[in-house]
């Protein structure tokens, strides 16, 4: 008795094929678009964490300033000036340079705040204070992502307000 063999026909072997080559471009699909939700994801979390940094930094040094020399009362600023007890950080300066959001205190070297994945669009400093009070400062931060290949997924960027008074007298 001749053996029967068992094998696809053409057909099942096309239908099959079909259908895995469908699976795998579903796959790709997601895959791909998982990665584009963690490139947003990565962009949003570095302005976020420079943002809050920033603003730390910037808040606790004004409250352990005992004046602040710009801006003055009643005016705006893109840079804070403060005055402080100790040389070697009189004075505190914060402004935006290329390379992002620095400080100079005293005569040491100028530091970055920011990281090279943000860039800071907008910086404004309001004294909001009365002439016989201490100096409250209004901060106005905006932060983006560096964008270099302008693709959306890559694009991220917030702002943030807060305020912070000079508690510090001499």
């Amino acid at each position: 008795m001749p053996k029967k063999h068992e094998a696809f026909t053409l057909l099942e072997f096309m239908l099959y094929a079909g259908i895995v080559t469908v699976l795998l471009f579903a796959t790709t699909e997601v895959i791909l678009s998982l990665l584009d939700g963690k490139a947003k994801i990565e962009a949003i979390q570095e302005v976020n964490q420079n943002e809050r940094l920033v603003m730390r930094i910037m808040s606790q040094a004004i409250r352990d300033a005992y004046e602040v020399t710009t801006p003055s009362r009643g005016t705006t600023s893109t840079s804070l000036v403060l005055q402080t007890s100790t040389t070697a950080t009189n004075p505190t300066v914060f402004t935006v340079t290329d390379q992002g959001l620095s400080m100079k205190e005293g005569s040491a070297a100028t530091t970055t705040l920011t990281s090279s994945g943000v860039m800071v669009a907008f910086l404004e400093f309001r004294n909001l204070a009365a002439t016989s009070s201490p100096s409250n400062i209004r901060i106005n931060l905006s932060v983006s992502s560096t964008n270099f290949s302008d693709d959306p997924d890559y694009a991220a960027g917030d702002s943030i307000e807060s305020a912070a008074s000079v508690r510090r007298r001499l």
